[in-house]
């Protein structure tokens, strides 16, 4: 990893929307229109490159966004010579795909991503305002915990790792972090959502509860990055939970033990 750069003076030039309109006709992401233009790929395969338009260092950052479903789109993060045209990018990138990202035993190499390979992760691309070179936040893949990210730089001596930034170093989650006061309830909450054993192959009850466990960590975390707007009012919630209380023996007396502190 590198360790030249002191400080992180920069700005976003492409990243995730808040309105997570993955999928939705390839906009997925926004970009910067000065630095970035944005290319109907290859039709059959569902692309969308995000072609950087001035290379720096001979180099130039493709980032392409494969539509695949209601679940958003898969990233891939390229770094191109700067001679190479969109229309040859796009066979490259169709003969990286076939070979699953992988450079094949014998014949020529092809042409692979430097980080994100099909990912569900959308990548962060910032500026450094003092020296122009572009700066890569890798921010890995959500579950139910935050990921690490890893900060790469593209310069003059190529792309390498800056530095990684781990949030749970001892793998705990973010509720561990609480208050206790907090932590119980957090558990009264997720009794609320029961066991979800007839969810089917979409797991609704799972993904919530992978939800709700990442959004405890990026509490514990980053407080500030909590900007979405909740789904529901207090009132909503509150009669959920009597509704809820009501309906479940032994619940309505911990229910009101808790609204009243």
């Amino acid at each position: 990893m590198r360790s030249d750069y002191s400080e992180l003076s920069a700005f976003a030039t492409i990243g995730a929307l808040l309105e997570h309109q993955h999928g939705v006709g390839g906009d997925g992401v926004w970009a910067d229109p000065e630095v970035f233009t944005r290319m109907e790929g290859d039709e059959a395969w569902g692309t969308v490159f995000h072609w950087q338009r001035e290379a720096r260092h001979g180099q130039r950052i493709i980032v392409v966004e494969t539509i695949h479903s209601w679940r958003g789109g898969l990233y891939s993060v390229f770094l191109v010579d700067e001679a190479l045209s969109p229309q040859s990018f796009s066979q490259n990138y169709r003969d990286a795909a076939r070979a699953g990202f992988r450079q094949p035993a014998d014949g020529p190499p092809i042409l692979l991503p430097v980080v994100y390979q099909s990912s569900w992760a959308t990548p962060t691309i910032l500026r450094d305002k003092r020296s122009g070179d572009l700066w890569l936040l890798e921010q890995g893949e959500y579950d139910f915990w935050q990921p690490e990210w890893h900060v790469h730089v593209i310069d003059a001596e190529g792309f390498s790792m800056l530095c990684r930034v781990i949030f749970n170093p001892d793998g705990s989650l973010g509720v561990d972090r609480m208050p206790p006061a907090v932590r119980r309830f957090a558990r009264l909450a997720d009794d609320t959502l029961g066991p979800g054993r007839y969810d089917g192959t979409l797991q609704t009850t799972q993904r919530i509860r992978n939800q709700v466990s990442l959004s405890w960590t990026i509490l514990a975390e980053r407080p500030w990055a909590l900007t979405d707007m909740p789904r529901n009012s207090r009132e909503e919630v509150d009669a959920g939970l009597t509704a809820w209380a009501e309906g479940t023996r032994g619940t309505p007396g911990r229910i009101r033990k808790r609204r009243s502190r």
